[in-house]
C-alpha cells in the first residue's frame, strides 16, 4: 500500500484495483515519459524486488 500511495502522491497513479476473481490486480500509471520509465518504476514495487508476484507493462493507447 506504501508504494501505491508513494506514486499516488506523485501524481503517477491513475487507478487501481483488484480483478473480480481475486486472483490478483492491477495499477495504472500515468505522467510518465515512455514505457521504459514505466518499466523502472514498475521495478521499484516491492512486489517485483521480492519476487512475490509476477508483474507485467503494457503500453495502453486510450480513445
Amino acid at each position: 500500500k506504501a508504494f501505491l500511495d508513494a506514486l499516488r502522491a506523485q501524481g503517477r497513479l491513475h487507478l487501481t484495483g483488484g480483478f473480480g476473481d481475486g486472483s490478483g490486480g492491477a495499477y495504472v500509471l500515468c505522467n510518465v515519459d515512455d514505457l521504459e520509465q514505466a518499466r523502472a518504476i514498475v521495478a521499484t514495487d516491492p512486489l517485483a524486488l521480492q519476487d512475490c508476484s509476477e508483474l507485467s507493462v503494457h503500453e495502453w493507447n486510450t480513445r
